[in-house]
Formats: C-alpha cells, structure tokens, sequence
C-alpha cells in the first residue's frame, strides 16, 4: 500500500563496464553471476554494460533477470570515425526498460557495425561509425551518448588546439554528446572551467571505471550520481550536472546522523499508517488546498521541539494546532520522538511557520523577534556567546551593587532626617545667637546694678556645679553599698539533686560540693567586705570635700542672697551657649551625612551608567569578532526599553493619579533623547522619591521605589545590511528573505530547517533568484523539508524527495484513510490508469505538474504564450 522511497540518493554509478561478450575482455570463462558478484561487492548500484561493437541481448537480459540490487542498463561502445591521431570513442546508454532488441537491430544496421564486421571478416577488429549520425539515432531511440574525455585514452582531446579549426570541430562534436567521460577527478576542475564556458553549458562529467576483467575491479575514484537507480534518474545528471554528480572515494554530503530526520509516522486513525522516510537533503511536502501538508510540518516540529513551535507561533502572533493522537519521528541515529514521550525529545530543529517572516517584519516591540533570532545566531559563536555571558555576569554584580547603595542611600536619608530632627529639637542657630546675645546684655546690666564682679559669679557657679557633682557621686556610693551589703548575703550554691547516682559516687560528690560550697561562701565574703570598705572610704572623702565646697560656697550665698534672678539668668545664659554647641555638633554630622549622600548617590549613579558602558563594551567585542559575510553586515544599538520602563516603573511604581511634569520631566508622556539625558533624569528621579515629591503608589516605599527604578533598562537591538540596503528599509519580500538567511544560513548548529511555504513572504523574482539558490546552498550542508505551492522550489531547487498529501474526498480518493501520503523523486514517472486512488495512479513528476503546474496542459499553454 502506497510507494515509499526517500527520493534521489546517492548511489555509486559505473557507467562503462565491459563482459566477456567484448572481443579484448581478459578472462572469458566469468559468468554473469560472477559479475553480478563483482558488482555487488564494489557497492555499484547502477552498471552500464558497453561491449565493444556489441549488445549483447541475451546477457543483458539474464544480468538483469539474476540481480536483485544492482539495476543493469544496456549499453555499447562504439568508435567515431578519425578526426585527430586516434579514433575517439563514444559509449551509448539507454533505459532499463526499453527494447533492446529493437535498439541492437537499429545500431547493428544503421551504424553499419554488421556491414563492417563481414568486410573485416572477423570481430575483433575497431568497427567505425558516423559520430553526427550515430548520434542523431541513439537520441531517437531515447539513449545518451558519452564520449571519452580529458587524458582517457581515445578522447576528444585527441584533436589538438593549434588550429581555430580544430578547436571548432571539438566544438562541434560535443554539442552532439551528453555526457564527458574522464579518466581522473584532476580533469573534472579544467572541463568546468574552460569547456563549459566555450560550450555555454554545463555538461555532466563522469569516471567510469572501463573494466575488462570483474576480478580485477579497481576500487578508487567512483562516480556517485544523486537520483533513482534508473535511467530516469540518470537523465537528471543533464540539468544538474553540478549537484548530482560527485567524484571521489567517499560518498558525497555525508551529514551526520543525529542531524538528519530518517522517518516519521503517524499514530492515529486518520492517517495512513506507512512511514514517510525522510532524504537526508531537500523534502517537499505538496498537495491540494487542506490535503496535510502543513499538518505533516507541524507534526514533525511539534514532536522535536514542542517548545520551538510555540515560540515561533507566538513570535509571529499565529493561532495553529492540529488535533493528533501521537506522531513518531526517527532520527538516523536510531533517536526516537513522539507525542507520547516528549521528554526523550532533545534534537533541535528550526522551524519557520506559513507567513511568520512577514509578520516578524511589522513587529514594533522593544526587542523584537528578529533581534532574537539574530542573537541566538550570535550566541552559536563561542567568543561571542562568551561576551554575552560575561556581559550577564557583569550586570548582575552592577545590579547586586547598586542595591547595596541604595540600601546604604536609604540609610543615609533616615540618618539625615533623624538629625534634622535633633536640629529642630535643639532650636534654630539664629534664635540661639540672637537669644545668648541678649542674655550677655541682661547679665552685664544686672552685674553693674548689683555692683558684682564676674570673678564672684564664676567662682559661684564653679563651686556650685562641683558641690552638685560630689553629692551626685555620694549618693551613687551609698546606692552601692546597700546592693553590695545585700549580696553577701546570698549563696549562689543551689543544691544540687544526686538521687540518680549510685549510693558510693552521691557520697563521694556531696563530699566535694560540700567543700567547694564552703570554699565559695568564705572567698565571697571576703570580696564584698573588701567592696563595701572602699566604697565607705570613697563616701568618707567625698563627704570632707562636700562640706569643704559648702564652707566656701556660704559667703558666696550671703552674697547672692539678694539675686536669684540674676542667677537664673546665667543659667539660662549658660543653657544657651551648651544648646549652641549642641546645635554645631549635630550640624556638622549632618554635614558629613550630606556628604556621604552625595558620594553615594554619585556611586550609585556611576554603577548604573556603567551597566550602559558594558553594553558598549560587549557591542565592540561582538562586532570585531563577527563577520556575517556574503554582503550582509551587522550593526548592534544599545538601546532604554522605554515601553518596559514606563510599564515596569512610571506605571507600576508611580502615583499616576498624582503625576505630572515632574521638574521638566514629562512622566505621563515620556521620552528621552539619548543615554546620558536619561541618566540625568534618573538622577532627578532618585532626589524626587527622597523628597516624597514624587509620589508613590502606596505598596511603594522609597527603598522599593528605587530598587524599581535603579535596573537594567537596556537591550541589543541589532539592524541588518544586505548589500549596501538597510533592513529596515527593504521591501517586506527582501527583508523575509534577508530573514530567513539569518535564521538558516547563520545558524551553525546544522540541524533540520523546517520551512511552511516560504514563498507566501516573498515576490516571485525574489524565490527564483535568491530563495532557489539559497535553499540549493544550503540543502548540502543540512536537511531542509518545506511545504509549498511553488513549482521553482520543487524543480528549480531540484528537491531530492516529493512528498505528495491528499485528503479523501470525491474527486480525491485514498485507499484507506483520511489523509495519505507517497514519497518519492522528481524523476519517477509513470501513469497508472487501472488506479483509481489519486496518489497511485501516476509518479511524482505528474503529481509535481498538476499541483504546481496546474497540469501539462496548463504548463504547455503558458509556455506558448510566453513563446518559450
């Protein structure tokens, strides 16, 4: 049920090879298992059998009866008539599938093969034929022809270059051929750069290996020929000499497993249940309007990378989901996903969805998803992965910092305010002079009065401030002496409980703490006696000097007796003067906070223009070590998030409700003109939130104003030059197209690019001449599978797999489910009227124009009226 295939692959090609039906092959007793054997075991897919002279029908028939794996193609060699010093020969090929008796009857006549061997009388002789004639049958009878080239024996190269003319025959002769024969790959570089630009077409080259003898087959240089095991495939050679043919040992765009997608399948009774195997190049996935072809995308990306298809339909704001029961996708290494495991799934996979470019063109964010893709790009370079990596760290110690500064800030106000308080409370400095000024004046006035000299009042108030002082300490002493007196009285000693210990040891340590409680009570004694002595003593003195001061101060009394108010006033007077000093001592502490304020805030302030400058620092870093090439150039802005900003802090954080210009900040409509404007306007923003002039929303404190504030406000916006045209700039189709470079060709990671009909983003002019080249690149480095609508990203592109969907319908029928699929390349072609399921009844290539062309009469019609 169904044709699967993976499409062209390649396979190891030798399209000239001899048996022994040629009359010089050096061992005649091999038989055509032997040579079956011989192929098989030099891995040869594809064998042209080109007797001398000769097809032999009966081999050629038995060969092909007898191989099970090696498809056997009828051939014959031939030699053209001399046009140089040897005869050049040529080889013909035809199809697997065509009549090779009718084929050998027409050489054997035509060319007069017959006619000569009976004049020769013999068949081991050279038999010649007419080049231009031979040629002229061999395409009608649907064959190709390939003549010996470079420094193979019997070459066209035989005919030298001295003269115009020969040079014109050469010329001549191989605008009749199909294909170049060589002898080594050397030969290869000089027919691609001088015979194809003499000829004004690309003409395929080939290494054969001319075997004559199956046992001596010379494994070395092979040709590799990336099609179907088939004459059909081979055909493809001739549009696309470049890309399907390889010389070399090894086979050719081998990619490595756990990056190449082998298989995938359905799990769910809508679908068919066949495996869909996968080419390891270019897949196109085609079909009728809602037949599963993007269904079959999404499937495959959804199953790899849940997480990518999200992020890319959220990026391009696209509503997609497909309801499936479970999907399996196989990876070459032998990798298993599917719905039901995602956890296993760990490959990656790029995967651009139907009109998601466009949309990322019209994206006026902050950071938009196209600055994301192209630092993702970034981040695959190791140096510049490093820089973003040290610019993270870099922040986040910026940003610990700046939080420790305003924390410090922070404290730094509260002290400020505290001591603007104490300030307060002391008084005002001009009312305390003004007040001291007019004490010393009533003072000075009651002094002449009274008839008292300053020396008296001094002595007064000395002798009365010490008197008070020694009372103060005897009265501490005395305090003293009645709390020591009542602890030499106490037994800090407790008894102790020694009912849980044995009879022998409770004796043995009541003993001990008997002696020790003994020892203490005396040893305390003797402390506190000592204590209360000196205490006694220390009162004794204290009291002598009491009485002495209180002796001396009697006269001064007497005298004073008669002005207590001027006494009042001196207090008052001396209040003053200490109230002043006061108020100095705490206005130079403020001072110093205020200073410390300003260094702070200017610390604060240089750390979060230093998260700036470490923007630009890693800007530099990033450019001198990337280089995007192919006329595309990369620039990076560092760039304020306003729209996170005023949601995050203006809107978040800020009174709105109270919010005006806020000292020429415009906060309700705001801007800034570049980074160091903003900065000062974060500066006039800090002292705002301090002075409470700026209000907060009341789940806002100042510390947490500034916290909200005071961050990473920045982002890399990057902008693109493609040959000398800005991104910005660029027609929607150019900038997808730049785009889609970026997300693929940049991409180092090599995994599976899963494209959902890219054409939608891009004009006409734009897929032929940039999109098929780009996709033609980039398919030998990475496997590709796209859905589109689009013939030239079929054939132009030359797909190697086709994958044709269909949905059951009236004029659509499948065999057993909903929705089927068939697989297979561009030259597998046939039509199969006994079918009558739409996918069956004919190959790819007729799928191919009836999706994409619109049918063969649709495609004839057009190409007439454009006079093709």
């Amino acid at each position: 049920m169904g044709r699967i295939s993976r499409g062209s692959e390649w396979r190891k090609w030798d399209l000239h090879v001899h048996t022994p039906s040629s009359y010089d092959y050096k061992d005649k007793s091999v038989t055509n298992e032997n040579l079956i054997q011989g192929f098989m075991e030099n891995g040869l897919s594809v064998v042209a059998i080109t007797d001398h002279n000769l097809i032999d029908v009966a081999r050629i028939n038995d060969l092909k009866k007898i191989s099970s794996s090696v498809v056997i193609l009828p051939g014959i060699e031939l030699c053209t008539e001399r046009r140089g010093s040897d005869p050049i020969h040529i080889t013909c090929i035809f199809s697997e599938n065509s009549n090779i008796n009718h084929i050998w009857n027409e050489m054997n006549s035509k060319c007069d093969i017959a006619k000569q061997r009976e004049e020769m009388g013999r068949e081991d002789g050279e038999i010649y034929c007419k080049l231009d004639d031979t040629a002229k049958l061999v395409k009608s009878l649907g064959g190709l022809i390939i003549i010996h080239a470079g420094k193979k024996s019997n070459s066209i190269e035989n005919i030298k270059n001295t003269l115009k003319v020969n040079m014109a025959e050469k010329k001549d002769i191989a605008n009749h051929i199909d294909i170049f024969e060589v002898n080594r790959k050397s030969d290869e570089l000089d027919y691609k750069e001088k015979v194809w630009k003499s000829l004004e077409r690309e003409v395929p080259i080939i290494i054969c290996s001319d075997n004559h003898k199956i046992s001596e087959y010379i494994v070395g240089e092979s040709c590799w020929i990336k099609s179907d095991a088939n004459f059909e495939g081979l055909k493809q050679i001739l549009y696309e000499p470049s890309e399907r043919i390889y010389l070399g040992e090894g086979i050719p765009e081998d990619k490595r497993d756990y990056l190449v997608i082998d298989k995938v399948k359905f799990i769910d009774d809508n679908f068919s249940s066949n495996e869909i195997f996968l080419n390891p190049n270019l897949n196109s996935i085609i079909g009728g309007k809602s037949t599963g072809k993007s269904l079959l995308l999404w499937a495959i990306a959804n199953t790899i990378d849940p997480n990518e298809v999200k992020k890319r339909l959220e990026e391009g704001k696209i509503s997609l989901s497909y309801n499936i029961n479970n999907f399996e996708v196989s990876w070459k290494n032998g990798i298993k996903n599917s719905f039901a495991r995602p956890e296993q799934s760990s490959q990656k996979i790029i995967y651009i969805p139907q009109s998601y470019l466009n949309r990322l063109v019209d994206e006026k964010e902050d950071k938009t998803a196209i600055d994301e893709m192209i630092e993702t790009i970034l981040l695959q370079n190791f140096k510049s992965n490093e820089i973003f990596e040290n610019l993270k760290k870099e922040q986040r110690e910026k940003l610990k910092l700046i939080n420790s500064k305003i924390s410090d800030l922070c404290f730094l106000y509260e002290d400020s305010s505290k001591q603007q308080e104490k300030l307060k409370l002391i008084g005002e400095r001009e009312g305390i002079q003004k007040e001291i000024i007019k004490l010393n004046y009533e003072v000075s006035k009651m002094q002449e009065k009274l008839n008292l000299e300053k020396g008296n009042l001094k002595e007064y108030h000395l002798l009365h401030t010490e008197l008070n002082s020694i009372n103060h300490k005897i009265k501490l002493s005395e305090n003293d002496l009645l709390e020591l007196t009542k602890l030499g009285g106490l037994n800090f000693l407790n008894q102790i409980s020694l009912t849980n210990l044995s009879e022998e040891t409770s004796k043995s340590v009541e003993l001990e703490y008997s002696s020790l409680s003994k020892k203490f009570k005396v040893e305390w004694k003797e402390i506190i006696d000592k204590k209360i002595n000196e205490l006694k003593k220390i009162i004794s003195i204290e009291e002598a000097n009491s009485h002495i001061l209180s002796e001396k101060l009697k006269p001064l009394e007497e005298l004073f007796k008669e002005s207590k108010l001027l006494v009042k006033k001196m207090e008052k007077l001396e209040f003053e003067e200490e109230n002043l000093k006061s108020f100095n001592h705490e206005e130079k502490i403020l001072e110093k906070i205020k200073i410390s304020i300003k260094k702070t805030l200017e610390e604060l302030l240089d750390n979060f223009v230093s998260i700036y400058n470490n923007y630009i620092s890693a800007k530099t870093g990033i450019l001198e070590d990337h280089d995007f090439k192919d006329g595309m150039k990369l620039d990076i802005n560092v760039n304020l998030r306003l729209a996170h900003f005023k949601n995050n802090f203006i809107d978040k954080v800020l009174d709105g409700r109270r919010l005006s210009t806020f000292n020429e900040i415009d906060l309700l409509n705001y801007s800034y003109k570049d980074s160091a404007e903003f900065v000062k306007q974060v500066e006039i923003l800090i002292k705002g939130i301090f002075s409470k002039e700026l209000p907060l929303k009341k789940e806002y404190n100042q510390k947490d104003a500034l916290i909200s504030l005071l961050k990473d406000w920045y982002l890399f916006s990057y902008s693109i030059d493609q040959d000398g045209d800005d991104l910005s700039k660029m027609s929607p189709g150019k900038k997808s197209l730049v785009l889609l470079k970026l997300l693929i060709k940049l991409d180092t990671s090599k995994c599976p690019i899963l494209l959902d009909q890219p054409e939608d983003d891009l004009d006409n002019r734009s897929i032929y001449n940039d999109l098929v080249k780009f996709i033609r690149e980039r398919k030998i480095e990475r496997q590709i599978i796209i859905v589109t609508h689009n013939p030239n990203l079929v054939v132009s592109a030359d797909c190697e797999e086709i994958i044709v969907a269909n949905q059951q319908g009236e004029q659509s029928k499948n065999e057993q489910y909903k929705i089927e699929y068939i697989s297979g390349s561009l030259e597998e072609s046939f039509i199969d009227d006994s079918k009558q399921e739409i996918l069956y009844k004919q190959g790819i290539r007729e799928h191919v124009c009836d999706i994409l062309e619109g049918g063969k009469k649709a495609f004839e019609k057009r190409r007439q009226r454009y006079s093709i």
